[in-house]
């Protein structure tokens, strides 16, 4: 009796506190990395009539990594499960203004001089953090 009783013990102290395993060990990765995008912008006249199109491609930020997630079993939902997840996004942008040096005609001829470039202006993360997944 003495030795299942310790057996118990053992069992039940094993499930209450796991080893340290590579799990438990999880590496948060999120970040902001370059990224590449290709970007058409068309310009419109008064009347709405396309005057030119420009395109470029250009290198911006984005955010990417791991964060931490898990689900654990829980009597307080009715699912029986606790879901705790979160997902890497921005914590702060900032705006960035570029240029689109490839510019067209409404005919496709490529544009020459002041009407060659296109300023745009974009919003790209300047900083990533994990957040409650949905918020």
């Amino acid at each position: 009796m003495a030795l299942n009783m310790l057996m118990f013990l053992s069992l039940l102290i094993t499930t209450l506190h796991p080893a340290k395993t590579g799990i438990d060990m999880f590496e948060i990765t999120c970040t902001t990395l370059p990224s590449q995008i290709h970007v058409t912008k068309e310009d419109f006249d008064v009347m709405g009539n396309v005057l030119r199109t420009c395109e470029g491609t250009l290198v911006t930020s984005k955010c990417e990594g791991t964060c931490e997630s898990r689900v654990k079993p829980s009597v307080l939902t009715p699912s029986g499960f606790l879901k705790e997840c979160q997902c890497c996004k921005e914590a702060t942008m900032v705006q960035k203004d570029v240029q689109l040096k490839e510019c067209y005609d409404t005919d496709g001829q490529r544009l020459f001089g002041k009407t060659a470039v296109m300023t745009i202006r974009l919003q790209e993360p300047k900083s990533c953090n994990c957040y409650k997944c949905g918020m």
